[in-house]
């Protein structure tokens, strides 16, 4: 059988604290005082003892803690303990996630909840980490029913392990290009960009000619450019502040080569394109805006 617990209105209580003071005189003790009130309201004499101490410190007349002093410090040692939680979260996901420069795939933040709830919970690591509860939950519904993956997915399932069949009997050598014809030859109905996301997925490489590409890996402990204006891009005058000019390049279909230039001036960014084919061209951006605004650059002069 539950045990239930009578609630009292605010009012109730405030009463009752005040029937125990006045009449308190009118007994040979506060005990009795208290036992006499609390029998017409219905609650126990404890109770209401705890109820008449807590007023008379709210009040000034007993030593110890004030109510909204109490509910402030456990707020703020509930806040601590959100904190120093969310710092150890922090803490073990930077170590878990080191070489994820950007948002970290869900999968890899699934298996980080998996392991660290037990010790933090679902939902205090689902606030540091960017993603929902209901995605991770979501996840574990679909790992325990797997009907309830996507048609892609329950495809990707079945298609690993034949990818991983043709790189293993043919010594670890197969490319993506190999790989796709050999499970065209077997009869699978796959793509080309499938297989190669799969392998990619699984960390499987074929053999390539000569040596292998290396990436330049970026050096975080290097310092980094300052930011000479703090992120203030506000200005109160014209003239103060001034941004530097961005070229970009490419290519049209007809081979033409286009620039792009960027200028920034008074917080107003705009757009300059101009064909660089003859000197003409660059005539045509000059008509809108000054020669001292427009850094034309006339390469190619002449060709078709």
């Amino acid at each position: 059988m539950s045990k239930t617990t009578t609630k009292f209105s605010p009012e109730v209580r405030e009463r009752a604290v005040r029937l125990v003071l006045d009449n308190e005189a009118q007994h040979p003790s506060r005990w009795q005082a208290i036992m006499s009130i609390a029998a017409k309201i219905g609650c126990t004499p404890q109770t209401l003892n705890d109820w008449v101490k807590k007023a008379e410190v709210d009040s000034g007349r007993r030593a110890g803690i004030p109510t909204d002093m109490a509910e402030k410090m456990k707020a703020l040692e509930r806040e601590n303990r959100e904190l120093r939680q969310a710092n150890e979260i922090l803490r073990k996901a930077s170590a878990y996630f080191a070489m994820a420069d950007t948002r970290p795939p869900v999968e890899v933040m699934v298996s980080f909840i998996d392991a660290h709830r037990d010790a933090h919970g679902v939902e205090p690591i689902c606030s540091v980490l960017p993603i929902a509860p209901s995605t991770y939950y979501d996840h574990l519904a679909k790992r325990a029913d797997p009907t309830r993956q996507s048609d892609r997915a329950r495809r990707d399932e079945a298609l690993r392990p034949e990818i991983l069949r043709v790189f293993e009997e043919n010594w670890r050598v197969y490319g993506v290009r190999k790989v796709w014809r050999q499970l065209g030859r077997e009869g699978f109905d796959i793509a080309r960009c499938t297989v190669a996301r799969l392998m990619k997925g699984m960390g499987v490489q074929g053999i390539i000619r000569g040596k292998p590409h290396r990436t330049t890996i970026p050096d975080k402990k290097a310092p980094c450019p300052l930011d000479k204006v703090n992120r203030q891009f506000r200005v109160p005058a014209p003239n103060m502040l001034w941004g530097r000019p961005l070229w970009r390049h490419w290519s049209e279909p007809n081979g033409r080569r286009l620039h792009l230039c960027r200028h920034l001036e008074r917080l107003r960014l705009r757009r300059v394109r101009h064909r660089c084919l003859c000197p003409q061209d660059c005539g045509l951006a000059r008509q809108h805006f000054r020669p001292c605004r427009v850094r034309a650059r006339c390469l190619g002069a002449g060709r078709a």
